[in-house]
C-alpha cells in the first residue's frame, strides 16, 4: 500500500513541476453545471463478507500463440488524427463516441469533439474544486468515460492539505455527484466503474475499506474492509456489474470478485511470487495485470470462463482491457502495442520518436486514443499531443 502512495505522490509533484510549463490551447468559458451532492445513505450502509472458498494458487502458462510472443509487426493504416497541446503534461484521456476529454496540469478537465475541423477547440468541462488542485491525479486510470458518466479525482496539491474528492458528472444532464470526499489521513487509493457502479478503496493505510455505489439508485454498501489479519485493499476494476479487487496479505496478493448486485463474492486466485500485480483491469471475460513490481514484467491474463490464465509479453506499463483489446501505456520511446483477444492477433497502434512517451491510453468501441508526450534532453520542457485512430 506505502508503494501505491509513492506513485501517487510522484505523479503529483511531476504535475507541480510541469504547471507553469507554457501556455494551454485556447479554450471557451467552462459548461454552467448543476451539482448535486449526494448525502450518506439514510439506511445502512451493507457490508459485505468475502466467501472462503478454495482458492488456486496463481498458475500461468505461456500462450502457445506464436503470434504473441513475439513484438507485433503488422501496423495499423487507419488514418492517424492528432491536436497538439504545447508545454502542457495531459494526466489522463477519456472518450465517446462523440468527445475525447482529457485533464492537465492547470486543473482542467477538456472536452474536444471528434468530428472536428482545424479550426476546432477545446472546452473546458470541469474545474478542479480547490485553490490548487489536480484533476484524475492517480498514476492508475483514473478518468473514466462510462455509462452517462465522466468520473474523475480531484485532489488539493498543497503541502499542507490532502483534501480530496470523487466526483462524476452526467455529459447528458450535466448533474454532478460528489460520491466520496475526505482529507489527510484517509486517502483515496483507486476507483473503477462500469457506469452503473462505482467502487473505490479509501483508507489510512490500515483499516483499507471498499465501498461500492450504484449511480441510479444511490444505493451504497461496504464491500469489504481490512483487519489485523488481512493487511489491506488495493486495486479495483469494475465490469458489468463485477468488481474485480486485489487484497494484500503476508502471503502475497489475492484476486476477488464481487458480484455487485447479490454482494456475493469469491476468491479468483492467489499470488505469492511478490508481484505488485499493478495496473489491474477488466472487461468482459478477462481480467488483467502486471506480474513484476512497479508495473514492470509480463501481463497476465485471467479468463473468467476458463478460470485459465495466460502470460504476454512486457508490452508496456500498464493495461488496460476494453472488450476484446488489450493494450498498454508504452515505456519511453517504445511503440505502441495491442492485442485483439478474440481473434489473436497483436498491432502496432503508434511508433514513438526519440523523446516520446505515448500514454493515458483510452478506448471507446473501435477508436483508440493516447498522448503523445515529448521532453527534451533535460527534460525541463513537456509538449503533449492527443493522437487518435480507428481499429481493425
Amino acid at each position: 500500500m506505502f508503494s501505491k502512495l509513492l506513485k501517487l505522490s510522484f505523479t503529483i509533484a511531476i504535475v507541480m513541476a510541469l504547471a507553469a510549463c507554457g501556455n494551454n490551447m485556447p479554450v471557451t468559458p467552462i459548461l454552467q453545471t448543476r451539482t448535486l451532492s449526494v448525502p450518506p445513505p439514510s439506511h445502512p450502509v451493507s457490508v459485505v463478507t468475502p466467501t472462503a472458498t478454495q482458492m488456486p494458487a496463481l498458475e500461468i502458462t505461456p500462450t502457445s500463440l506464436p503470434i504473441l510472443t513475439t513484438s507485433p509487426n503488422i501496423g495499423l493504416t487507419s488514418k492517424m488524427h492528432s491536436v497538439p497541446i504545447p508545454g502542457v503534461f495531459v494526466n489522463h484521456l477519456a472518450l465517446d463516441d462523440k468527445y475525447i476529454y482529457w485533464t492537465e496540469s492547470g486543473g482542467n478537465l477538456f472536452r474536444f469533439p471528434l468530428a472536428s475541423s482545424k479550426s476546432t477547440i477545446a472546452t473546458i468541462f470541469a474545474r478542479t474544486s480547490f485553490v490548487k488542485g489536480i484533476l484524475s491525479g492517480y498514476p492508475d486510470q483514473s478518468l473514466l468515460r462510462v455509462g452517462d458518466w465522466l468520473i474523475f479525482d480531484d485532489r488539493q496539491i498543497t503541502e499542507q492539505t490532502g483534501t480530496w474528492a470523487l466526483r462524476a458528472i452526467n455529459v447528458e444532464t450535466q448533474t454532478e455527484l460528489n460520491l466520496a470526499q475526505g482529507e489527510r489521513p484517509t486517502i483515496l487509493y483507486t476507483f473503477s466503474s462500469d457506469g452503473e457502479w462505482v467502487v473505490w478503496t479509501t483508507g489510512n493505510f490500515s483499516p483499507d475499506i471498499v465501498t461500492a455505489q450504484n449511480l441510479q439508485t444511490g444505493q451504497r454498501q461496504e464491500l469489504a474492509r481490512s483487519d489485523p489479519v488481512q493487511n489491506g485493499w488495493e486495486q479495483v476494476a469494475v465490469s458489468a456489474g463485477q468488481a474485480a479487487a486485489i487484497q494484500l496479505s503476508d502471503n502475497g496478493r489475492t484476486l476477488f470478485l464481487f458480484e455487485l448486485n447479490s454482494g456475493q463474492s469469491r476468491k479468483l486466485l492467489s499470488d505469492t511470487t511478490g508481484s505488485d500485480m499493478d495496473g489491474l483491469t477488466f472487461d468482459g471475460n478477462w481480467i488483467a495485470w502486471k506480474t513484476g513490481t512497479n508495473y514492470q514484467g509480463p501481463t497476465a491474463l485471467y479468463n473468467l470462463q476458463t478460470a485459465k490464465t495466460e502470460l504476454l509479453p512486457d508490452w508496456g506499463i500498464a493495461p488496460l482491457l476494453a472488450g476484446r483489446w488489450l493494450t498498454w501505456n508504452a515505456t519511453p520511446e517504445q511503440p505502441l502495442y495491442m492485442v485483439d483477444l478474440e481473434n489473436r492477433q497483436s498491432f502496432i497502434v503508434a511508433e514513438a520518436q526519440p523523446g516520446d512517451e505515448l500514454t493515458s491510453v483510452a478506448i471507446y468501441g473501435n477508436v483508440i486514443v493516447w498522448c503523445r508526450l515529448h521532453s527534451d534532453l533535460g527534460h525541463t520542457k513537456v509538449d503533449s499531443r492527443v493522437e487518435w485512430r480507428t481499429l481493425p
